[in-house]
């Protein structure tokens, strides 16, 4: 079963549950396919239609990759 995106459509926090399971799934990638998965998440966060979207994430998460993914989507 494939990963989904990381993002909730109803704008809803993930819980301990969810976030715990998603990690295990992609503890469980290839690098290439964890950099499959990374882009594709990227390009649904640059591509949602929300008007604002919060992206909260740790040092060293990448969590400026879908900010340049968003510059190269919109350019």
């Amino acid at each position: 079963m494939p990963i989904r995106h990381l993002i909730n459509e109803n704008g809803r926090p993930f819980d301990n549950q969810e976030l715990d399971s998603f990690g295990k799934e992609l503890d469980a990638l290839k690098p290439a396919e964890r950099r499959d998965f990374r882009d594709a998440n990227a390009r649904a966060v640059a591509t949602h239609p929300a008007e604002r979207m919060l992206i909260v994430a740790g040092p060293g998460t990448g969590e400026e990759h879908p900010v340049q993914r968003t510059d190269s989507v919109l350019a």
